[in-house]
């Protein structure tokens, strides 16, 4: 009898995700950066200034401590931290030159992988579509 087919799928995903990931680590190891840590500042480059609560939601690895990581990047002047105008017990969390160096630098090896894939716009497109269509499924 043979393995149910969301077997295969869920294999392949995961695969995916564990390939993606070590090609990430290798661009970025050169540069001194996790994956989690180009993931905040490429997010943090479209969301600054933003909260911590802001900046976690477009996290996804780093969900359970993203202060510990904010912390990290502060420590390597990647980050600037704030007290928010609005709120003083909020804090603003923005890019130095430095981080805004690196986002960039991170989005060049991102975009470098991507294009070895050698996917046309619209296969891209539909396949970000449908991963769209299974998540919000799951969440549902």
């Amino acid at each position: 009898m043979g393995q149910p087919q969301y077997l295969g799928f869920i294999r392949q995903l995961r695969s995916l995700n564990h390939e993606l990931d070590e090609q990430l680590m290798s661009g970025l190891r050169p540069i001194g950066l996790s994956c989690v840590q180009a993931d905040a500042l490429m997010a943090l480059s479209d969301l600054q200034p933003c909260s911590l609560k802001t900046l976690s939601e477009h996290l996804i690895a780093e969900s359970g401590h993203p202060s510990r990581l904010i912390s990290r990047m502060k420590e390597r002047g990647l980050v600037d931290v704030k007290a928010s105008d609005e709120d003083r017990r909020a804090m603003r969390i923005s890019l130095t030159p430095e981080g805004t160096m690196m986002a960039k630098e991170s989005f060049r090896i991102r975009e470098g992988i991507m294009r070895g894939l050698h996917l046309e716009s619209d296969e891209l497109s539909e396949a970000t579509d449908f991963l769209i269509s299974i998540r919000k499924q799951l969440a549902s």
